[in-house]
């Protein structure tokens, strides 16, 4: 969730100072699109290890004085003939805010510094069930140096204790340890995600995350044309590289080989943090204590149980464009044709598998996506890239299911983090502008942001040179009164699971260009934001297999595969299994279930009683609970983008007028 990366040269390198330098500056930018909460660098020589963190973007961090002041401590270092060697980090923080400077990476405890990037799923398990480790901080990093610190005590050598540490964190983790008594670095990774290049000769060693990271790097002075190549350091394995000399000490699986004692040779400086902002948190009422002072939501639930639905599914006469007969029956029921799987050997004769082709597969952390990424790798054989966008929206479950993932199954995970504040000021912006003229068909404007996941794909899967992506969306879930309360009619079904038609694209438009003239507050700095998402969902060429189009997606057997051979973790704020990795999902699917009676739910579960795996008489129980507001998510949201629940609620339950137009 992190990109880490660094640069070792010997004290006998001929390289140029400038080309180190230079080197750095742009491996730690390029890094950034990994992370852009929190960004770190340390340089280490004989004397000292020095290092700056900022609780900001990487971009900024360049430019501050004390970052000069860490490169220009490796520059005097290489001059003496004793090396260059620094390191890099730009976070996306999951465990831990990124306003504190001691949860930022690198990790400075007990003499051990570390860089990180993934999720420990198992963090709070290792503290709870060992009382002896000592937790100072709230990153997850820590559990990893506090496992090292107790086994190192217990006379395991250095070696040991990184391997039974490294063994014991679950989820898709690659680490960068090393301590002041070293003169070695260990980069150890479960999945993949870390890359090489060294060449002794010229007394280099290099790393980072991504592979395109490094192979910018060599490009960029002229490394690629002395044949560096660069290589994928194979999951569940440990290098070791020697911090004087730059070349490899050892590389082995982790086995638990010993490597020997490593010697002392540097004290520890720490450099100022940088300016961090105060963060203030609001203590939230639940739905109960808002709903006794206004109009009760409680009645609000009783109204929407008593509204017309369709006698053979679950959808409500409230849902745009449809129409029922004489039976009662909707006009999707009556249209409705059944879809065949092609199967499995027809998926693999669309791919085409040869030993060489590598594909995408992109993980939300949500049930399709890792059924996905399983079908992906464990029937198909393949070893694929997972690719995640996160747009600041992304909950924490599917952060951790996604490691648990890739963790388990040794697969490469690349993440691309938007700047997450911005994103969030973006959604702010429009949500207030919503809310002063509320219109469902502008809803999806809130999601906006998310879009440009398909452009950001298309990057990676360029870079990678990647034969193809496999997506994991399946064809119970699209909701056409989103864009039907747009005045688009989506009834029919279109070839692929996600699409509306040419001619709906540009109604679309129309609609959004009209109510923002209605509503000029739409007008803001979110526009262009908002456009290339819109542009890369709805008229970006995309070519992409659907998993689901040919193996069958039946809803028991995916969630109980993913949580027998996976451990896959559900919501804890509710029962549902779907959307809980979109952080949003409470908050809109609120405001169409109190303005026009239904959400999401009412669709899937229609769309599975076509499918026949639920009666109506089933899907009309459990509807009754899916369909219930999601307090903590609703809120958690509203925390994200820095409004206040309460003052939402009420503002909302203002529209009397507005919701009985829709009822």
């Amino acid at each position: 969730m992190c990109g880490i990366f660094g640069v070792i040269a010997s004290g006998k390198s001929e390289l140029k100072l400038k080309h180190l330098t230079s080197g750095v500056t742009k491996a730690l930018l390029e890094s950034e699109r990994r992370g852009k909460d929190s960004s770190g660098i340390l340089s280490i020589t004989k004397q000292e290890v020095i290092f700056a963190k900022s609780p900001g973007r990487a971009k900024f961090l360049v430019k501050n004085d004390l970052f000069k002041r860490v490169i220009q401590t490796a520059e005097e270092s290489f001059k003496r003939k004793e090396g260059f060697v620094v390191f890099g980090h730009t976070r996306m923080a999951t465990h831990g805010s990124s306003e504190s400077n001691e949860d930022n990476q690198p990790i400075i405890r007990d003499e051990q510094i570390i860089l990180h990037n993934g999720i420990i799923i198992n963090c709070e398990e290792i503290f709870a069930e060992d009382s002896s480790l000592e937790r100072k901080y709230e990153v997850d990093t820590e559990a990893f140096i506090a496992l090292i610190s107790k086994y190192s005590k217990n006379g395991k050598s250095e070696y040991e204790s990184i391997e039974k540490a490294f063994i014991k964190c679950k989820g898709a983790n690659t680490f960068v340890y090393f301590t002041q008594k070293s003169q070695y670095v260990n980069l150890v990774t479960r999945n993949g995600s870390l890359y090489f290049a060294a060449d002794s000769n010229l007394g280099i060693f290099l790393f980072a995350s991504e592979k395109q990271t490094l192979a910018n790097l060599l490009d960029q002075h002229g490394f690629s044309k002395m044949k560096i190549y660069v290589h994928q350091l194979a999951k569940n394995t440990i290098l070791v590289v020697d911090l004087e000399t730059s070349k490899i000490h050892l590389k082995h699986e982790i086995k638990g080989q010993e490597i020997g004692s490593l010697r002392q040779t540097r004290s520890l400086i720490q450099l100022p943090n940088l300016v961090s902002s105060k963060v203030e948190h609001v203590k939230l009422p639940n739905f109960n204590q808002i709903s006794s002072r206004d109009e009760p939501l409680n009645k609000r639930l009783m109204e929407t149980g008593q509204i017309t639905r369709c006698t053979n599914c679950l959808l409500p006469t409230s849902y745009p464009f449809l129409v029922f007969n004489e039976q009662g029956v909707c006009s999707c029921c009556l249209n409705y044709v059944p879809f065949e799987s092609k199967g499995l050997d027809a998926l693999k004769r669309e791919l085409g598998l040869t030993s060489k082709s590598r594909y995408m597969v992109p993980i939300s952390g949500g049930r399709d996506s890792c059924y996905a990424l399983h079908i992906a790798s464990q029937e198909l054989g393949l070893n694929p890239v997972a690719f995640t966008y996160d747009w600041g929206f992304v909950t924490d479950v599917a952060r951790r299911n996604i490691s648990r993932m890739c963790g388990e199954l040794g697969i490469e995970h690349i993440l691309i983090a938007a700047d997450l504040k911005k994103k969030r000021r973006n959604v702010q912006m429009n949500v207030v502008a919503w809310l002063k003229n509320p219109n469902l068909g502008m809803i999806p404007l809130f999601m906006a942001g998310d879009k440009t996941f398909f452009h950001h794909a298309a990057v990676i899967r360029k870079e990678l040179e990647l034969s193809t992506s496999l997506f994991g969306m399946n064809r119970f879930e699209p909701a056409g009164f989103k864009t039907g309360f747009a005045g688009i009619d989506e009834t029919r079904i279109y070839a692929k699971t996600f699409d509306i038609s040419k001619m709906n694209k540009l109604k679309l438009l129309a609609f959004y260009s009209s109510q923002s003239i209605v509503n000029p507050r739409y007008l803001n700095s979110s526009l262009v934001d908002s456009l290339a998402g819109l542009y890369s969902y709805y008229f970006k060429k995309i070519d992409y297999l659907q998993v689901f189009d040919y193996v069958p997606w039946k809803e028991n057997d995916v969630i109980q595969c993913l949580q027998k051979l996976y451990g896959w973790e559900g919501s804890a704020e509710t029962k549902n299994t779907w959307r809980i990795g979109d952080a949003s999902a409470p908050f809109y699917n609120y405001l169409y279930y109190y303005f026009a009676g239904f959400t999401e739910n009412d669709v899937y579960l229609s769309n599975l009683i076509r499918d026949g795996q639920i009666s109506r008489h089933q899907a009309l129980n459990r509807l009754q609970e899916d369909n219930l507001p999601n307090a903590a998510g609703f809120y958690k949201y509203c925390e994200l983008i820095s409004l206040n629940p309460v003052d939402i609620i009420k503002r909302v339950h203002e529209f009397k007028a507005f919701a009985d137009a829709y009822n």
